[in-house]
């Protein structure tokens, strides 16, 4: 019996210390926004340990800044940025973090922005200084992001590079399916009239073929007044 409890712990400490060596050797990235630390999740698989700052029900325009966040960004690879100044929280958190080795990676590069202001001065809202920030809502891209981000882990794990690259075809393969589908099931809303609060679907709306009539701010971050 003592010897079978002897080898019992044996394989427990094994598997500890296994556990411990795969944790230790992942890509560690964080990610500003849920759907980024999703989308890398599924390219990373099990090479890589995500972390999010943003939740996924707070305002991804202003997130309070807190030490555990710089401290989580020092000992990461890559730290994904939503982009277009959506999130620029996000530098505060970079700089904080003293990490002069971390990949930062601009996930909106490639993406065709909607709503760019010919020009921006305060009486025109203050968080969409770039255009439309919100692109994630058009699903193309999102593969988009997906691309940049399995950039960035090739770079940060060259050797690993054939695993990103085959996660990315099969999220993209995935994106276009259910594209498909979702463009079926809005079909008799096509050409509908739609009110939003915030200025955050205008890329949904446009793979969707709705028609957005009336924001409730006036302009994006202004509130509305009585």
């Amino acid at each position: 019996m003592k010897r079978l409890l002897t080898r019992i712990s044996v394989y427990i400490l094994s598997a500890i210390m296994l556990n411990a060596a795969i944790s230790s050797a992942a890509i560690r990235i964080v990610a500003a926004l849920p759907d980024l630390g999703s989308i890398a999740s599924y390219i990373g698989g099990n090479k890589v340990e995500v972390s999010v700052i943003a939740k996924a029900n707070s305002n991804p325009h202003s997130v309070e800044v807190f030490p555990s966040y710089m401290a989580k960004v020092s000992r990461a690879a890559i730290y994904l940025k939503s982009g277009l100044g959506l999130d620029q929280w996000s530098d505060a958190i970079i700089d904080g973090s003293r990490n002069g080795k971390i990949l930062t990676v601009d996930c909106s590069n490639g993406v065709s922005v909607l709503e760019k202001p010919v020009k921006v001065d305060a009486s025109m809202g203050d968080v969409h200084p770039y255009g439309n920030p919100h692109y994630w809502l058009d699903p193309k891209n999102g593969i988009i992001a997906a691309g940049n981000i399995t950039e960035a882990l090739k770079k940060a794990d060259p050797s690993n590079s054939a695993f990103y690259d085959g996660n990315f075809l099969k999220f993209k393969a995935e994106c276009d399916r259910m594209l498909a589908v979702w463009t079926e099931k809005m079909k008799p809303f096509d050409n509908k009239k739609i009110i939003s609060y915030h200025s955050s679907w205008a890329y949904f709306a446009g793979v969707f073929h709705l028609q957005i009539v009336e924001h409730i701010e006036p302009f994006p971050g202004i509130p509305p007044t009585g």
